[in-house]
């Protein structure tokens, strides 16, 4: 969309009025106006916010805490009870 009313207005700077309006330029213009006017609002409607989201560092930091909890829970596990419990998890 940005492409065409570029053109269509290096296209206007170069023409004179009455050759532009004889090959139709300001009415590819006017309408190329009014779909960019409609995408918009098409695209508002599906603009949303964002929740803010915590920074990596606090993310790295939970992650590492929940492997800690699991080395915990896992510690008085058996060798095949920790790969049962972990094969629960791994798709195959």
């Amino acid at each position: 969309m940005e492409l065409v009313l570029a053109n269509l207005q290096q296209h206007l700077l170069a023409l004179d009025s009455e050759t532009a309006q004889a090959l139709g330029i300001y009415t590819q213009a006017h309408d190329a106006g009014i779909e960019r006017k409609a995408l918009e609002a098409q695209l508002s409607e599906y603009m949303v916010d964002i929740p803010h989201l915590p920074s990596a560092e606090v993310i790295r930091q939970r992650i590492a805490d929940e492997f800690q909890r699991l080395e915990t829970v896992l510690q008085p596990a058996t060798v095949e009870e920790k790969r049962a419990l972990i094969g629960n998890y791994v798709k195959k």
